[in-house]
């Protein structure tokens, strides 16, 4: 950077590209952004942030490639880079820092640019395209950029580069090899962003969760032994400490790129962990398997599966937790729950620790006990719903799209029910959606007592005591003639419990299930019935 003026090139001014060209934007240099849209044209960039204020800069954009810079930063996402780096020139620019994440980005750009290539990265900071000039940094505090000093051919600009950084009040660590600035961040972005775009969670959440921290500290600890096994070696304590210092707030690209449906960096971050690990035949099993079902996801949204249990059950105690088979009753809707492609947060709410500790063991949360306001016998269901969800609100500003309610007393619903359930509201058909069964008998055919001077029985369709032993016209509008009963499981959008005070509204869809699937226990005689279907049916399977 031998120039009075120096000259930056920034590839793919997003959240990190434009919070730099803000940043970088003073009278000493001269920055031109490439997006691969705007040409020779100049734009009002915008930057919200905590830590360095409100900022306005007048920012070149050009569509040309790129030539005779100083300094390029390439921050695109992966699957962008292919486009980005037809936008760099190979011979005229002094030296090229990638800050993508992941590892698969490092041996293409250097099979292109050799010698050109500087090895950094950028973390601890979260910034953001809220629109086309607006950058948002909600971190509190400043960006931390690792470079590596293994290419001594560039150590001139290096030094250079650096002291430009410091100027803008950007922390920076050194490293003599490139593979200890890549697995200095990996070992972090690929825990954070493997276990909150799985749960589509921020990291409070994840941390309020024993199951979901457990996996998180599974991930960790199986990619610091590939790190390992690179040559680079991290202390377990040393990277949990520094993830426990991030804000609850905390969210990743990948987790918004899949919640969004948007093409995300999986494959170069967790398929590039991966990969490593099969050259060192290493065995990830929960990398692994949080990676295919990262693959799978077509949709993030929020949707969060609520169980209630109460404790104080009258005709049949402890229904909930009662063993059928080698499972309490509330051990069979968990796990079929856990099994669901759209639930992504499960929470018991129970006013018993007892309760509580089971729940856990079937991997669900419980991160807080229900009132004994709301777990008397004549409570209404809505409003304890209502309060967990104000309370998750409050507690960690999680608001979930979609409610799903089931019963911990109709032990054999099916995963795949839950789901096609669920996708009806995913597929924009109902608001709402409940779970049905084939009524046994037709509500026409039901009976009441009511008393005058003496007791009377009468229909309880007409009141009148005539229709007892008729057989009633049925309304010519009911299907077939057909009644059924709600069975279970019903699914809600979240705007829906706030506008109607109730699960369901006026676009409630429907899953007709059979009638076995919906037993619903609440007597002994229940229980006796579903010890008899799970002898027959369920025992083993």
């Amino acid at each position: 950077m031998l120039n009075d003026k120096i000259k930056v090139g920034i590839v793919g001014p997003g959240g990190i590209g434009g919070l730099l060209a803000i940043l970088l934007s003073k009278k000493n240099v001269s920055i031109t952004c490439n997006n691969g849209k705007v040409n020779n044209k100049k734009i009002h960039f915008k930057l919200k942030s905590k830590i360095y204020g409100n900022k306005i800069k007048k920012i070149e954009f050009s569509n040309k490639k790129l030539k005779f810079f100083d300094v390029i930063f390439v921050s695109v996402k992966y699957q962008n880079l292919k486009k980005a780096i037809e936008k760099i020139d190979i011979k005229t620019n002094k030296i090229i820092v990638p800050l993508l994440n992941g590892l698969s980005h490092i041996s293409i750009l250097k099979k292109k640019y050799a010698q050109k290539i500087v090895v950094a990265n950028i973390g601890k900071t979260v910034a953001y395209k809220a629109k086309s000039n607006l950058v948002i940094h909600k971190s509190k505090n400043y960006p931390e950029i690792n470079i590596s000093l293994e290419n001594k051919t560039k150590l001139k600009e290096i030094n250079s580069l650096i002291k430009l950084l410091k100027d803008i009040k950007i922390k920076i660590k050194t490293h003599n090899l490139d593979s200890k600035v890549i697995w200095t961040k990996l070992v972090r972005i690929n825990t954070l962003s493997a276990i909150t775009a799985l749960h589509n969670s921020n990291l409070g959440e994840i941390r309020n969760s024993s199951y979901k921290r457990k996996q998180l500290i599974s991930i960790l600890k199986e990619t610091i032994l590939v790190a390992k096994a690179k040559g680079v070696k991290f202390k377990f304590k040393d990277i949990i400490k520094e993830i426990d210092s991030f804000p609850n707030t905390l969210t990743t690209s990948m987790q918004r790129d899949i919640a969004n449906n948007r093409k995300s960096e999986v494959d170069s971050i967790m398929g590039g962990v991966l990969n490593e690990a099969k050259k060192e035949k290493l065995i990830l099993k929960t990398n692994n398997k949080v990676y295919k079902l990262l693959k799978k996801m077509k949709t993030q949204k929020k949707i969060l599966g609520i169980v209630g249990i109460r404790s104080g059950s009258k005709e049949l105690k402890d229904k909930n937790i009662k063993l059928l088979g080698n499972k309490p009753l509330v051990g069979w809707i968990l796990s079929a729950a856990n099994k669901s492609k759209y639930i992504n947060r499960l929470i018991v709410s129970t006013d018993s620790k007892k309760y509580k500790k089971i729940s856990e063991k079937y991997k669900a949360e419980v991160p807080f006990l229900r009132s004994k306001k709301l777990s008397k016998n004549n409570s209404d269901e809505i409003d304890f719903i209502k309060d967990l969800l104000e309370n998750l609100k409050k507690k960690e500003n999680y608001v979930p799209d979609i409610v799903v309610r089931m019963l911990a007393t109709v032990p054999f619903q099916k995963t795949r029910d839950i789901d096609n359930l669920i996708r009806l509201i995913l597929q924009n058909r109902y608001d709402s959606s409940v779970i049905i069964s084939k009524a046994k008998q037709h509500p026409e055919k039901a009976l009441k007592v009511i008393k005058k001077n003496k007791k009377y029985l009468v229909s309880y369709i007409t009141n009148k005591g005539e229709d007892v032993g008729k057989k009633l016209n049925r309304q010519k509008h009911i299907i077939n003639n057909q009644a059924f009963f709600r069975s279970n499981v019903i699914a809600s959008k979240v705007e829906v419990i706030k506008k109607f005070n109730s699960l369901t509204s006026n676009k409630t869809g429907y899953l007709l299930i059979q009638n076995n699937d919906s037993v619903d226990i609440d007597s002994i005689d229940d229980f006796k019935y579903a010890q008899y279907l799970y002898q027959k049916k369920y025992k083993n399977k």
